[in-house]
């Protein structure tokens, strides 16, 4: 069934401006080492020791994102993360609650900065202990800054750190002396140990809000497709044949918002990649539908909404689900199954009462 050039122009719109060039992400999705330790525990000779730059460039390269705390991206032309530098805890006069409130949000991993020989290390715990009860943050690190290894005074804040965390938490010693630093490849080892689960959660997060955000643009069409469908499948047999043609030309389009090809082929495998179990699932909704409204009286009433509901419904899911694939496609993510397919179930679930009040109305 082919429809007209001027309703296939209207099918297959320009691609989605935010899908024309791949995005990248701003600096402040970067993932973040938030530096939290009192004035003279070692933060800024922290940075200088991991980059390799000098005093003068990372005070150049600094940041204001709040009234006492600055970031620092590295490295700086195509940074792949950040350093969030607080001001020292425990300096005379300066209450760190807001500061901590607002920088623990924007941190994805937090370094404990405690001198090796300082004891007196209350306005740390105190801050520790706001982020256990405020925040999701569950990458932390304790750094014994001054220290070539452990000691009395080094074994105890480390004991009383994780007494107040309520678990053990990974440690490191460290001397920051510029002209012979010790322990940086510990460091740096454990750093990376928990770097990467942080940039593949946030790089996920980025990519889901980012595809949410995108769908949202064309979730009016999508619907528009969808009441075309279930206006057409309210005529015996007929929808058998519209909305399958109805709902490809959904796809066709939506494969243009995302820059995609069209194609049998695109269609094959976006089937595949939603699975078996959809598959037959749709099909058999499809033919008990068309014969639900072949039952005279029945049929023609109850029967033709009922079928008209779920062509509503099952064509919204389907051009949720396809957004989601061709937004993967696009960014060159793989396309789970499973999640295509929990997206499908969700959408389908959510779209189902708005169906049912739109096709009896």
């Amino acid at each position: 069934m082919k429809l007209p050039d001027r309703l296939t122009a209207f099918f297959t719109p320009p691609p989605h401006p935010s899908m024309v060039q791949p995005s990248h992400d701003s600096e402040v999705n970067l993932p973040t080492l938030w530096l939290l330790g009192k004035t003279g525990a070692g933060k800024s000779s922290l940075i200088r020791v991991l980059t390799g730059e000098n005093q003068i460039q990372i005070g150049r390269g600094f940041r204001p994102c709040t009234q006492h705390a600055h970031t620092y991206a590295f490295p700086a032309a195509d940074p792949l993360f950040r350093f969030l530098d607080t001001r020292g805890l425990g300096e005379a006069m300066y209450d760190a609650t807001e500061d901590i409130a607002q920088c623990q949000g924007s941190s994805h991993a937090v370094l404990l900065l405690m001198r090796a020989d300082d004891p007196e290390q209350s306005a740390l715990f105190d801050a520790l202990k706001q982020i256990r009860n405020d925040s999701k943050l569950k990458h932390l690190l304790c750094v014994h800054t001054h220290s070539a290894g452990p000691s009395p005074c080094s074994d105890l804040n480390q004991e009383n750190i994780e007494q107040r965390w309520g678990h053990t938490l990974p440690q490191v010693h460290v001397d920051l002396n510029e002209a012979q630093p010790l322990g940086v490849a510990s460091l740096k080892l454990a750093i990376a140990k928990f770097l990467p689960a942080v940039t593949e959660a946030l790089h996920n997060q980025s990519h889901k809000e980012a595809e949410a955000q995108i769908f949202a643009d064309h979730r009016n069409e999508i619907l528009r497709f969808a009441g075309v469908a279930a206006a057409t499948d309210c005529v015996p047999v007929v929808g058998a044949i519209t909305v399958p043609v109805i709902q490809s030309k959904m796809l066709q389009g939506l494969a243009a918002r995302y820059n995609q090809p069209w194609s049998r082929q695109q269609l094959t495998q976006l089937l595949a990649a939603l699975g078996v179990s959809i598959s037959i699932h749709y099909a058999s909704q499809l033919g008990i539908r068309q014969l639900l409204k072949l039952i005279p009286v029945y049929g023609q009433s109850v029967g033709a909404i009922s079928a008209a509901a779920l062509s509503f419904a099952s064509t919204y899911a389907l051009g949720r689900v396809a957004c989601q694939y061709w937004y993967n496609q696009q960014k060159g993510l793989t396309s789970s199954p499973v999640k295509l397919q929990e997206t499908y179930w969700r959408a389908l679930n959510e779209i189902r009462e708005v169906a049912t009040r739109e096709t009896s109305t």
